[in-house]
């Protein structure tokens, strides 16, 4: 698979923005796009937005969010 114009800028910027991490909950996706959590939680159910539900929580990879950056961006 090809990679986004622009991803690994992207995955640069959004790694300094969450600490490094390699992922994030639900609730700071939510922040990050300005979404209400439960609509924020639907839209990862319907693939809207990256995520998944794993054990109790939905949870996005920074990989993921930056590749559904990238993707946006390209409309």
């Amino acid at each position: 698979m090809r990679e986004n114009e622009g991803y690994r800028e992207t995955l640069a910027t959004l790694r300094e923005r969450f600490g490094g991490k390699d992922s994030i909950s639900a609730k700071e996706l939510s922040e990050y796009v300005g979404l209400n959590y439960q609509v924020t939680q639907n839209y990862i159910k319907r693939g809207l937005l990256p995520g998944q539900f794993l054990g109790r929580r939905y949870v996005v990879t920074i990989t993921q969010l930056a590749w559904w950056e990238t993707q946006k961006n390209r409309r």
